[in-house]
């Protein structure tokens, strides 16, 4: 369900959680872009059960960066409340052994998405590869 917070913020609430961070100079908001991108991944089924509803899980954190290419708005999965607590709450090991990487999920992903990635963005997670 999503809500609108003050100040027109949006906020997930989903099994009771809600979630929602203000923009700071170390870590920005997203742009409208990355912010439609982050839109079609709620809309999307959990990428390793296929159950609804999702959280847009940000693989790496929100102001991730590899090889200098901020990614952390784009590197984002539709996961479960069930999958998503498994790899931010219990051992992101674990979910690699039982789910395989994050990063070949969300290649996986994006070749569906009506809005792309920057193509360093891809580059840069398919270099770092977990």
């Amino acid at each position: 369900m999503r809500l609108s917070g003050p100040e027109g913020r949006q906020r997930s609430n989903i099994g009771g959680r809600t979630m929602r961070r203000r923009p700071t100079k170390q870590s920005p908001g997203p742009t409208a872009l990355e912010r439609k991108f982050m839109s079609w991944v709620k809309q999307q089924a959990c990428v390793v059960c296929q159950s609804w509803p999702c959280v847009a899980h940000h693989c790496e954190g929100a102001t991730w960066a590899h090889n200098k290419v901020k990614c952390g708005h784009w590197f984002i999965l539709p996961l479960c409340e069930f999958h998503d607590g498994v790899v931010t709450q219990g051992s992101r090991r674990v979910f690699r052994e039982r789910f395989g990487t994050q990063a070949d999920l969300w290649l996986e992903l994006i070749e569906q998405a009506p809005i792309l990635p920057p193509a360093e963005v891809v580059e840069a997670v398919q270099d770092w590869g977990r």
